[in-house]
């Protein structure tokens, strides 16, 4: 995806939990379909210098956190957000 002609925008979660709810980053691509910004952990390997097992066991500790609230998760990938949260500020 084109990311210089995408559209960014912020939304709220729709997920019901005070402490736990997360906003989602929706990313119109060249055709005004919103989707979501997931990281791969091909992509999470090279972001944070790690093997690819490191990485995968990254996203399945995320995954399994998100999935116990609710959410859609997909095996492989995260929600940037997601991952962003999870890291030390």
């Amino acid at each position: 995806m084109d990311l210089e002609n995408a559209n960014v925008q912020m939304t709220a979660g729709t997920h019901s939990s005070s402490d736990n709810d997360m906003s989602k980053i929706l990313v119109n691509n060249r055709d005004g379909i919103p989707k979501y910004d997931f990281m791969t952990a091909g992509e999470i390997s090279e972001f944070l210098g790690i093997g690819l097992t490191q990485a995968y066991d990254i996203c399945k500790r995320i995954n399994k956190k998100l999935d116990s609230m609710g959410f859609l998760t997909f095996r492989g990938k995260v929600p940037r957000k997601a991952l962003y949260e999870q890291l030390p500020h």
